[in-house]
């Protein structure tokens, strides 16, 4: 049977959660957030997933989060697969901890395997190929070029309508399928 893996930020929800905890950070008024841009130089996302575990309330940042979003023809594909009882995991290099708790407040009819990054581990497109290399038949769905080693090894790939240009051009240029072709017969 296959495995339905999807990427979150930018597949599943047309947006970035490193691009909404600013825009919550702002408007909660957390400046020692935005400290990183003057005292650290690399290794953002790192600070931003302790910031996440120190700081966040993850309950009241998934609210948030879910009214600055919308839905992309992938979540209809995530609906479908549930519905079937199809293997579903949610891949992503968010905070594991804010996707669980998203999943559980948002979409607790949707069952799923959920991986994401943690400050001891960080999901990048790398850790992704590696999984997606463990699993026998595997559909991936992914909006961006970070995902390229994880694009090369998955079975069969699909590009969310969210992608940038590059991925387009990408996809294209690779003979990727884009997102409106999926068939759950392929």
């Amino acid at each position: 049977m296959k495995e339905y893996v999807f990427d979150f930020c930018g597949t599943l929800i047309n947006r970035q959660t490193h691009s909404l905890l600013k825009s919550y950070c702002l408007r909660k008024l957390y400046f020692n957030y935005f400290k990183k841009y003057f005292l650290i130089k690399k290794e953002f996302f790192k600070y931003d997933l302790n910031y996440i575990e120190k700081y966040i309330d993850p309950n009241d940042f998934v609210s948030y989060m879910r009214r600055k979003i919308r839905y992309g023809q992938c979540y209809k594909i995530l609906e479908q697969c549930n519905q079937k009882q199809y293997k579903i995991t949610i891949l992503t290099r968010a905070s594991k901890l804010l996707i669980k708790q998203y999943f559980t407040k948002n979409l607790p009819h949707i069952r799923c395997n959920i991986i994401g990054s943690t400050e001891k581990k960080i999901i990048d497109g790398c850790e992704k190929a590696k999984i997606l290399k463990s699993i026998d038949k595997n559909v991936f769905f992914t909006d961006h070029l970070n995902d390229l080693k994880a694009i090369n090894v998955a079975q069969k790939t699909y590009i969310s309508e969210f992608a940038n240009k590059n991925m387009l051009e990408y996809a294209r240029s690779n003979r990727l399928d884009l997102i409106h072709l999926f068939n759950f017969d392929n």
